[in-house]
């Protein structure tokens, strides 16, 4: 049942086209390079198709940038039961 509710929240709350997809991209990089190396490290891992860039920050938080841009357009064009559909497959 939580998984549902959570699920549900999330899907509610992406039709009200949050704020930070409207950022630009240099202020998500600033951000970004806050973070320690080891973390966006661990972070671009997740998504990169190539490991062997991910040596450095500026290519950590390209990798992460280039994948929540895909993910970005993929989720802006979904609709509500959709999303959730694909969040429940994620179990999130």
């Amino acid at each position: 049942m939580l998984l549902l509710s959570l699920a549900s929240c999330c899907a509610l709350h992406v039709d009200d086209d949050p704020i930070w997809f409207s950022y630009q991209k240099d202020y998500y990089k600033v951000n970004l390079l806050a973070w320690p190396q080891s973390v966006l490290i661990a972070a671009a891992r997740l998504v990169a198709d190539w490991k062997s860039l991910l040596q450095t920050k500026d290519n950590c938080v390209e990798v992460i940038l280039t994948h929540f841009c895909r993910q970005w357009m993929m989720l802006s064009v979904m609709y509500t039961d959709v999303l959730l559909d694909h969040l429940l497959l994620l179990r999130l």
